[in-house]
């Protein structure tokens, strides 16, 4: 008896490994659920400030998302449109304003709708042309109430001694 019967064997075995890894593939176009794993605000390339959100899609399945908001871009249309959509995300979050600090974003949980999308071509390690993909979220929508997660609330001790 051979360890392997009844296995298929993949002649594109570097293309399989590289692409079928959880977390590296880029998701097919459609609806998922996103937890925002990370917020944070640094600075551009360019030197402006902005805030940075990283959304883990369908629980780690695909590659997670990085959404790239410049709220102080000193062009006022470039700056107007990220903060619109980061009150739209905000506001699908639950909030009626802006949090305190972007890490207060940190574990939130919600739907995105996002469109896979050709991102141009790299060269495998076969020397072979291959796509490259990248997800582009398209909206936001607040997460079925069963699915967030409700946080425990410790349970009150007295600090006075008991009279029994």
């Amino acid at each position: 008896m051979n360890d392997f019967d009844g296995m298929d064997f993949f002649e594109d075995g570097d293309q399989i490994m590289s692409e079928s890894a959880a977390g590296t593939l880029t998701a097919p176009s459609g609806d998922y659920e996103a937890v925002i794993v990370e917020a944070e605000n640094t600075t551009s390339k360019k030197g402006n400030k902005m805030s940075v959100v990283t959304f883990q899609i369908d629980g780690g399945n695909y590659r997670d998302h990085r959404e790239y908001f410049n709220l102080w871009h000193p062009i006022d249309d470039v700056q107007g449109i990220a903060r619109r959509n980061f009150s739209i995300l905000c506001k699908k979050l639950g909030l009626k304003a802006y949090p305190n600090n972007v890490e207060d974003l940190k574990g939130s949980v919600l739907k995105v709708t996002l469109e896979k999308y050709q991102d141009g071509t790299y060269v495998d390690q076969n020397d072979k042309e291959r796509p490259s993909y990248k997800n582009k979220i398209l909206g936001y929508e607040m997460a079925d109430k069963e699915e967030i997660p409700i946080p425990k609330v410790p349970e009150k001790t007295s600090s006075k001694p008991s009279l029994s």
